[in-house]
């Protein structure tokens, strides 16, 4: 199996960076099947969607950052970062409520 490193070879983060969305997106549309599958506890899989989110947001993020210096890749890439934050931050609260 071929290694994945990240250096400064963009074609190998490119690809992880295209199977990562592939299988978060395969997981999103899963968890949102099984919630509305599940009578009993209906939300008890959105800490998980908003955990997917906030892990979709924040490799975007490192993509916008790695992308380049110019400004607007820069300030889309701390925009992407808060609203990773604030999703994990969601998530787990969510957790909190849902789970206890």
């Amino acid at each position: 199996m071929a290694q994945i490193q990240f250096g400064k070879n963009n074609r190998s983060f490119e690809k992880f960076y295209d199977w990562f969305h592939v299988g978060a997106c395969g997981i999103a549309v899963m968890l949102a099947v099984a919630s509305f599958l599940n009578r009993e506890n209906p939300m008890g899989l959105f800490p998980l969607i908003f955990l997917d989110a906030a892990a979709l947001n924040g490799v975007q993020a490192v993509a916008r950052f790695r992308r380049g210096s110019a400004s607007a890749h820069w300030l889309s890439g701390v925009a992407l970062a808060a609203l990773c934050v604030v999703l994990l931050a969601l998530s787990i609260a969510c957790g909190k409520v849902v789970w206890s």
